[in-house]
């Protein structure tokens, strides 16, 4: 949106997967984000899961938590200047409850083989701690037991809970 220059049309031009690509997504024969970013001109958006460690100092340098806030921070990191109008239409078109509607946006696009979402949409809740709701104890504790030896010798941590 803020490379749109708010414009949500133009965000609706492609899904948000080929938009931005998952850098770490490596599928062999199907994807891998690091080709296709290599693909793209400059600028280029980057999703990723690396730690926020790897991120540019000046990206934390204005610690707030609302979401204008960001918007705003986003704009500085990137030397950006727009409106007020436009920053709140970003504010609308990139909250939750809107991006969960926006097929571009919310992994709807992606063939049934590879995401059903009539088991489990991409987009539920935009809650922390909801995998309570779906695993019963005997999945978490067997998901817990496989994540610990597939990430045994790495510090990558993720917060499961608020």
């Amino acid at each position: 949106m803020i490379y749109n220059n708010g414009d949500a049309e133009k965000c609706k031009r492609d899904a948000i997967y080929v938009r931005v690509p998952f850098m770490e997504l490596i599928i062999p024969g199907i994807s891998n984000g690091v080709a296709q970013l290599a693909k793209m001109p400059s600028p280029r958006l980057v999703k990723t899961h690396l730690p926020v460690q790897l991120l540019p100092d000046s990206f934390w340098e204005n610690n707030c938590k609302d979401p204008k806030c960001e918007i705003q921070k986003v704009l500085q990191f990137l030397g950006k200047d727009l409106k007020e109008d436009v920053v709140n239409k970003i504010l609308h078109h990139t909250s939750f409850q809107e991006m969960q509607k926006n097929p571009t946006a919310n992994y709807k696009m992606v063939s049934k083989d590879h995401m059903d979402h009539s088991v489990s949409p991409f987009m539920r809740k935009g809650i922390a701690g909801d995998w309570k709701n779906h695993f019963t104890v005997a999945q978490n504790e067997a998901f817990d037991s496989d994540y610990k030896e597939k990430m045994k010798g790495s510090t990558l941590q993720f917060r499961t809970e608020i």
